[in-house]
Protein backbone atom coordinates (compact mmCIF):
# COMPACT_ATOMS: atom_id res chain seq x y z
CA UNK A 1 0.00 0.00 0.00
CA UNK A 2 1.43 3.26 -0.87
CA UNK A 3 1.79 5.78 2.07
CA UNK A 4 1.12 9.59 1.64
CA UNK A 5 4.21 12.25 1.88
CA UNK A 6 3.93 13.74 5.08
CA UNK A 7 5.33 17.08 5.75
CA UNK A 8 5.92 18.73 9.11
CA UNK A 9 5.50 22.78 9.04
CA UNK A 10 7.63 22.58 12.23
CA UNK A 11 10.77 21.17 9.77
CA UNK A 12 10.40 24.03 6.63
CA UNK A 13 12.14 27.40 6.71
CA UNK A 14 10.35 30.67 6.77
CA UNK A 15 11.79 32.46 3.80
CA UNK A 16 11.30 36.01 2.16
CA UNK A 17 7.15 35.78 1.59
CA UNK A 18 5.36 37.57 -2.09
CA UNK A 19 6.00 40.75 0.43
CA UNK A 20 8.16 42.94 1.71
CA UNK A 21 7.41 42.07 5.30
CA UNK A 22 5.90 39.12 5.18
CA UNK A 23 7.38 35.15 5.28
CA UNK A 24 6.07 32.13 3.86
CA UNK A 25 6.93 28.29 4.03
CA UNK A 26 6.16 25.99 1.27
CA UNK A 27 5.22 22.33 0.88
CA UNK A 28 5.60 20.56 -2.13
CA UNK A 29 4.98 16.52 -2.90
CA UNK A 30 6.43 14.63 -5.67
CA UNK A 31 3.56 12.16 -5.75
CA UNK A 32 1.18 15.01 -6.55
CA UNK A 33 2.86 17.05 -9.50
CA UNK A 34 1.44 20.81 -10.16
CA UNK A 35 0.30 21.24 -6.70
CA UNK A 36 1.62 22.71 -3.67
CA UNK A 37 0.60 24.26 -0.32
CA UNK A 38 2.10 27.89 1.14
CA UNK A 39 2.19 29.14 4.77
CA UNK A 40 2.01 33.05 4.66
CA UNK A 41 2.56 34.85 7.63
CA UNK A 42 1.67 38.69 7.16
CA UNK A 43 2.98 41.26 9.70
CA UNK A 44 0.14 43.74 11.07
CA UNK A 45 -0.13 46.55 8.70
CA UNK A 46 1.26 44.26 5.83
CA UNK A 47 -0.43 44.64 2.35
CA UNK A 48 0.34 41.63 -1.01
CA UNK A 49 0.10 43.81 -4.03
CA UNK A 50 -3.16 42.77 -6.78
CA UNK A 51 -2.11 39.92 -9.15
CA UNK A 52 -3.28 37.96 -11.16
CA UNK A 53 -3.60 34.29 -9.95
CA UNK A 54 -2.03 31.60 -12.14
CA UNK A 55 -3.35 28.10 -10.73
CA UNK A 56 -6.32 27.58 -8.63
CA UNK A 57 -5.73 28.48 -4.81
CA UNK A 58 -7.94 27.48 -2.23
CA UNK A 59 -7.06 30.05 1.32
CA UNK A 60 -7.33 29.65 4.56
CA UNK A 61 -7.14 32.14 7.19
CA UNK A 62 -6.20 30.44 9.90
CA UNK A 63 -5.28 33.46 12.58
CA UNK A 64 -6.17 37.08 12.20
CA UNK A 65 -8.03 38.23 9.06
CA UNK A 66 -7.31 40.08 6.34
CA UNK A 67 -9.70 41.79 3.44
CA UNK A 68 -8.91 41.94 -0.47
CA UNK A 69 -9.42 44.58 -2.53
CA UNK A 70 -12.28 46.99 -1.44
CA UNK A 71 -14.45 43.61 0.07
CA UNK A 72 -15.50 42.49 3.57
CA UNK A 73 -12.95 41.58 6.25
CA UNK A 74 -11.70 37.43 6.29
CA UNK A 75 -11.51 36.68 9.88
CA UNK A 76 -10.01 33.21 10.79
CA UNK A 77 -12.07 30.35 10.21
CA UNK A 78 -12.41 31.59 6.19
CA UNK A 79 -12.16 29.94 3.01
CA UNK A 80 -11.35 31.93 -0.07
CA UNK A 81 -11.49 29.77 -3.20
CA UNK A 82 -9.93 31.37 -6.53
CA UNK A 83 -10.12 30.10 -10.00
CA UNK A 84 -7.29 30.17 -12.13
CA UNK A 85 -6.46 33.63 -14.05
CA UNK A 86 -8.40 35.61 -11.21
CA UNK A 87 -7.14 39.39 -10.55
CA UNK A 88 -7.14 39.68 -7.32
CA UNK A 89 -5.90 41.35 -4.09
CA UNK A 90 -4.44 43.54 -3.05
CA UNK A 91 -4.54 41.68 0.32
CA UNK A 92 -4.01 44.04 3.42
CA UNK A 93 -4.11 42.66 7.25
CA UNK A 94 -4.14 45.08 9.80
CA UNK A 95 -4.01 43.29 12.65
CA UNK A 96 -1.53 40.50 11.10
CA UNK A 97 -2.44 36.82 9.86
CA UNK A 98 -1.71 33.73 8.91
CA UNK A 99 -2.77 31.91 5.66
CA UNK A 100 -2.80 28.42 4.19
CA UNK A 101 -2.83 28.41 0.46
CA UNK A 102 -2.75 25.08 -1.51
CA UNK A 103 -2.06 25.87 -5.27
CA UNK A 104 -2.80 23.03 -7.79
CA UNK A 105 -3.32 23.27 -11.88
CA UNK A 106 -6.15 20.80 -11.98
Amino acid sequence: MELPDILESGNAEWIQGPSERSRMKTFFSPKIPDCFALLIELPPGETLDQHVEPLFEIGYVVRGSCTCGEGPEYPAGTFIFSPKGLTHGPFRSADGCLLICLKFDR
